[in-house]
């Protein structure tokens, strides 16, 4: 005979299954918005432009729920906190490090940064940073930098990757050059 408190059990137990195997009923998969952007061949034409361009929609990219790519930005839909990240893979083809390198002031560096602008400051805000040199592992042919952090953003805000020298960014494949954002 089954009393009061196992008779709860029973019927918790069955929800949580229920939510295991259709996990739209849970309350926290909400649709919440999402991005996640990868490489892509990048316009060298314009040299005051170190903005990156991404992919938005193929192999491993996509937008979700209200998060929109334009314009080399992400375009936040909703107020609130999110998880921002980035990756960026820079190649040293064609850079040796030589002994005289190694002084500072000869040696080859490349910097990332995530930034944002929005309608009420349209002059880029830098949210992240990183900066690495290129002679830090001479036997590497890819130096990444990744960056991420949780960040409080408002409707309408657009995020951004700048790099330092566009023509080094690494996009031969997906999982060495990307971006992303989700609201938490």
């Amino acid at each position: 005979m089954l009393n009061k408190d196992n008779k709860a059990l029973i019927q918790t137990t069955n929800e949580i299954a229920l939510a295991y195997k259709n996990p739209d009923m849970t309350h926290n998969n909400v649709e919440k918005p999402r991005a996640h952007l990868t490489g892509t061949k990048q316009d060298y034409s314009s040299q005051q432009n170190q903005t990156l361009q991404w992919e938005h929609y193929r192999g491993l990219a996509f937008t979700e729920f209200g998060m929109e790519y334009s314009n080399r930005s992400l375009h936040i839909p909703k107020t609130g906190y999110y998880y921002i990240y980035a990756q960026v893979s820079f190649r040293s083809v064609g850079y040796e490090c030589s002994a005289n390198d190694q002084k500072a002031s000869r040696k080859k560096f490349i910097s990332q940064m995530i930034a944002k602008i929005n309608d009420n400051y349209p002059e880029p805000e830098v949210l992240l940073s990183g900066t690495k040199s290129l002679c830090e592992k001479e036997s590497e042919m890819h130096h990444p930098i990744y960056l991420g952090a949780l960040l409080y953003m408002m409707e309408g805000d657009q995020i951004m990757v700048n790099v330092s020298d566009i023509k080094l960014v690494d996009v031969t494949v997906e999982h060495r050059t990307y971006f992303g954002a989700f609201l938490v």
